[in-house]
């Protein structure tokens, strides 16, 4: 009995983790500005609400412990592979040059909330994604963003408005992340 009662309590913890959050932050809706913010991406570049400035953006927050985060990234590594411009297709697996902006219709900016670079490199190995990713072992920038709720993903367009938003009530497909961009 003992041991049906610890697993259930595991199991209640594993749902809501990703749910059950301290309420402190931002609460952004779509029409709302970016907020100033700058992170440094895996592979050294740097992204801000100014360098974001000019062209559109998929901003994602995720925690890799999180199992609706483990479920909508490789939903968003497909969406930033299908991002090359058609004339770049043979990028894909190669290295992509240092300004993936150049050769991309739109920018996709994954940003880790509480995990260290570390962990996020294995399971970026692991899963085997491309896309670059920023980790954060606080909240301080998600905090910008939001409250509660990962995964959450901002569609962000070239003057740096939120044009669609998703969290893990409503997790978008490919589909319709390629739509928000049209």
């Amino acid at each position: 009995m003992v041991k049906r009662l610890s697993i259930y309590s595991a199991l209640v913890l594993l749902v809501c983790s990703c749910i059950n959050e301290p309420q402190s932050g931002a609460n952004l809706r779509v029409g709302d500005s970016l907020p100033e913010f700058e992170v440094q991406m895996s592979d050294g570049t740097i992204v801000s609400n100014l360098t974001l400035l000019g062209t559109s953006a998929l901003i994602v927050f995720f925690n890799t412990d999180c199992p609706d985060c483990q479920r909508e990234l490789p939903v968003v590594e497909q969406f930033y592979k299908q991002s090359f411009v058609k004339g770049n297709a043979a990028l894909i697996p190669a290295i992509q040059p240092a300004d993936n902006r150049v050769d991309m219709r739109y920018q996709v900016v994954a940003i880790s909330r509480m995990q260290s670079g570390a962990d996020v490199a294995a399971y970026w190995r692991e899963q085997g994604f491309m896309m670059p990713f920023s980790a954060q072992s606080d909240r301080k920038v998600y905090e910008l963003f939001a409250q509660t709720r990962i995964p959450r993903l901002y569609a962000v367009n070239s003057q740096g408005i939120i044009t669609a938003m998703w969290d893990d009530r409503d997790m978008p497909s490919v589909d319709v992340l390629t739509k928000a961009f049209e």
